[in-house]
């Protein structure tokens, strides 16, 4: 996940991050990415998004919009194109 209206670790919107992730119980990665988003964030069609990001930080795949169940298919079909 990205928490990418936080522009510093210092800033009020960071505590209130962190509280928001222990009180979900959020088990995976958050990046704060202040900028390297905006490109991004200006394209978005809806709240959530989904975008996977290889681990070389590269998107790959389409950006899934709404709180969807597929996701398992989309990183399947990802990981069959790399065969």
């Amino acid at each position: 996940g990205a928490i990418v209206d936080v522009e510093t670790v210092d800033s009020d919107e960071y505590a209130l991050a962190q509280q928001i992730v222990e009180k979900t119980g959020v088990t995976y990665e958050n990046v704060i990415a202040p900028g390297a988003f905006d490109q991004f964030i200006n394209k978005l069609a809806g709240v959530p998004t989904t975008v996977f990001i290889d681990k070389n930080g590269k998107v790959v795949g389409e950006a899934v919009v709404g709180a969807k169940v597929e996701y398992k298919q989309h990183v399947e079909d990802y990981l069959n194109e790399q065969k």
